[in-house]
């Protein structure tokens, strides 16, 4: 959330690619965070969510989104708050990618995912790096889930880096 620039740290300076990111509307725009608690507007669909994010993020594809909606067993235009935690999450992984960011953080992406869906959003992320150059940041408990998708791994204990390795 510090990174993201919701919150503004107590300590200390949060900064992407030299500019602080917190009240920074530019730079956010670049960047995308899905927090494990997903949120919709009462009464959403994933229709009425895209036209949302398609006003706030300037590398919205329409094309990729229903390339992605295709994709998906999801219905775009019934409402978020009927679908089960799996079909919200890839209601939120389908919104981050059309947003094209530069960063996308993801906190624990992969719950409440069926394995077909996990393999699905893993070769998603990997294409997206690989033709965008973008940068993917993943927390997750789960470190065996993201050893063949990440090419760099940390783990964080009690607010702290213990480590950081190329995998």
């Amino acid at each position: 959330r510090l990174i993201a620039g919701v919150y503004a740290a107590d300590e200390g300076v949060i900064e992407v690619d030299g500019e602080d990111v917190f009240e920074n509307e530019e730079l956010k725009s670049k960047i995308f965070f899905l927090a494990d608690e997903l949120f919709f507007f009462p009464g959403a669909t994933m229709d009425s969510m895209s036209q949302f994010y398609k006003g706030i993020y300037p590398g919205w594809s329409e094309e990729l989104y229903k390339r992605l909606c295709e994709i998906f067993p999801i219905r775009p235009d019934k409402k978020i708050a009927a679908f089960s935690k799996g079909m919200q999450r890839q209601t939120a992984l389908i919104l981050a990618l059309s947003c094209r960011p530069e960063i996308l953080m993801l906190d624990e992406a992969f719950d409440g995912l069926d394995p077909v869906i996990r393999a699905l959003l893993r070769k998603l992320l990997a294409e997206d790096v690989a033709e965008r150059g973008s940068t993917i940041i993943i927390s997750s408990h789960n470190l065996r889930e993201l050893e063949d998708l990440c090419d760099q791994v940390g783990v964080l204990h009690g607010g702290r880096i213990l480590f950081q390795r190329e995998i």
